[in-house]
């Protein structure tokens, strides 16, 4: 998804309406006709960033031991902890009682310590933002595939989304590993590189493969654990979803108001170095949070 820098106001004026264009035919006298005046219409989006942040404390005496540079892994580790930023873009959800019921606990894949910290309070970044999974369920944008996933399931969920792209490739397949490879890679509408070779290839980025000219991903914060409604319960489901999202700049992006920034101080009264990263931003909609960005395929 794109990335735009957020200025001091937290408004900024759209254009709603492009102007019109006119045909300049050749004339042979002065005819206001040909230089028809066309308006555009304005409007604005309000949005604030929201703050994040991760902190680890580190003993000085275990980096002073440490047999690798630990200062430089551990800032790395929390630089590499902007998989929150995936956390928040897919299952975020800002209604009071978040939607999953079994957000407290949930780590897909086992990737997050002290899970149980995590917990779906008003601290739990995942209730901060409105992600993917619960505007399509929000927009009522989702395609029940019965458990058995085809090709035309892919086509039902485009249909459903009501933002325009420039080009099929700015739609992008968001799933599993393990629903990727037991239920989409031998689907014969999947082309994958062994299929398309090298030199054509178009999936970048880790995309593993495409359906109708849209690239498929995998993210590892997403497992086989939701339901038939594509909300995760309290006790874990079995079912795995995909994520149809229309990435352009025109329908999703990240706003940002500041950067990611490290930095690494020395708490002497306990000997312990903290490094921390901070960071200000916050997801929007184009076209607001009922412009059907996304759809998801469900019960999977």
């Amino acid at each position: 998804f794109a990335s735009v820098a957020m200025g001091a106001r937290t408004d900024r004026p759209i254009l709603t309406r492009l102007p019109r264009g006119r045909v300049h035919g050749s004339q042979s006298s002065d005819d206001p006709a040909r230089r028809i005046a066309s308006s555009v219409l304005f409007d604005k989006r309000s949005a604030t960033p929201i703050s994040f942040g991760i902190t680890l404390r580190v003993d000085e005496d275990a980096l002073e031991d440490a047999i690798i540079g630990m200062q430089d892994f551990m800032e790395a580790g929390v630089l590499g902890a902007a998989v929150m930023d995936e956390d928040i873009l897919l299952h975020g959800d800002t209604t009071a009682t978040h939607g999953d019921a079994g957000i407290k606990d949930y780590n897909p894949n086992n990737m997050l310590v002290d899970a149980n910290d995590y917990d779906g309070t008003s601290a739990d970044p995942r209730k901060a933002i409105l992600g993917l999974r619960h505007l399509a369920i929000d927009n009522n944008c989702t395609v029940d595939a019965g458990a058995s996933l085809t090709h035309q399931h892919f086509l039902d969920a485009v249909g459903l989304l009501g933002v325009a792209h420039a080009q099929s490739s700015q739609l992008v397949c968001f799933t599993d590993y393990v629903t990727w490879l037991s239920k989409i890679a031998g689907l014969d509408e999947v082309l994958t590189i062994d299929k398309i070779g090298a030199q054509s290839a178009t999936i970048l980025n880790m995309r593993l493969g495409a359906i109708h000219g849209m690239p498929l991903a995998v993210s590892p914060r997403l497992d086989r654990t939701f339901n038939s409604s594509g909300l995760r319960p309290a006790s874990a489901g079995t079912l795995g979803l995909v994520l149809v999202a229309d990435t352009s700049p025109t329908a999703t992006r990240w706003r940002i108001r500041r950067g990611t920034i490290v930095r690494i101080t020395m708490d002497a009264t306990v000997g312990q170095s903290v490094i921390s990263m901070t960071t200000r931003k916050t997801l929007e909609y184009f076209g607001g949070a009922g412009s059907k960005p996304v759809a998801m395929i469900r019960n999977v």
